[in-house]
């Protein structure tokens, strides 16, 4: 059996898209707790800071009360779809205490490996947990051979364990939300991106200044602020949802 166990839906993010891909394969059971909170970023970038706990917990909780009632086999495994994942050495504990032999693979998205994440605003121990995060799982997935050396430079994990795939993009699903519309062409560019440094934050204000009579957009899923005065030609626009983001 695969155990998926996914980042919670958020209509700002993704992973409402990833999670639909993954459960119209038929090839997985999704470990998804009960959660009745706003599907929005309300504090953080990638995901809220305090609900990706809350939901984290009660997701682990499910796990443990599956380990509990003897379903979880040998040959099983655990899709996770964000490994920087509090908690998630828990299952390498119970599996291994109990002599249960399972496999972990999982998405690696930045974390410590990336030296401009979001996390690197904890302190040390994000750098310990992150590798230990690392450590449980049997095969990462991430995005580019570019994170992959990042991760190989980071921490110890062999480079066979580490697999460049892309991430999940499913057209189908973006045709169920997207509302085409039809408007009238104009001169603008659309900046797709959290406005941080490891999108090129800086590149894009740059050549917007020294492009003054072109309009800048800059669209995130997050709860955003800005600290730098934009030029009069950029424009931000957050906190869209994904049916905004593609219209």
């Amino acid at each position: 059996m695969i155990y998926f166990l996914p980042i919670e839906n958020m209509v700002q993010r993704y992973s409402i898209m990833m999670n639909y891909a993954f459960k119209a394969t038929g090839k997985v059971q999704e470990v998804y707790p009960e959660f009745n909170y706003p599907e929005v970023i309300e504090s953080g970038q990638f995901l809220d800071v305090n609900k990706t706990i809350i939901f984290k917990t009660k997701q682990m909780n499910m796990v443990a009360e599956m380990f509990y009632r003897g379903e979880i086999k040998n040959g099983d495994i655990f899709l996770i779809g964000d490994i920087f994942y509090p908690g998630i050495e828990a299952i390498r504990y119970m599996a291994e205490l109990q002599n249960i032999d399972i496999s972990v693979y999982g998405f690696n998205y930045a974390g410590w490996a990336d030296e401009t994440d979001f996390i690197h605003k904890c302190s040390d121990w994000a750098f310990y947990s992150d590798f230990a995060y690392n450590e449980s799982c049997d095969g990462i997935f991430v995005g580019s051979e570019f994170h992959k050396q990042n991760l190989l430079k980071t921490f110890s994990v062999p480079a066979s364990r580490i697999h460049v795939t892309g991430y999940i993009w499913d057209l189908s699903y973006v045709k169920q939300i997207y509302n085409a519309l039809t408007w009238d062409k104009e001169n603008y560019v659309i900046w797709p991106h959290r406005p941080a440094a490891e999108k090129g934050f800086e590149g894009l204000l740059i050549y917007a200044a020294k492009n003054p009579d072109t309009r800048f957009l800059i669209t995130s899923g997050g709860n955003i602020k800005i600290k730098e005065n934009l030029p009069k030609n950029v424009k931000l626009a957050s906190n869209l949802t994904k049916r905004q983001y593609y219209e």
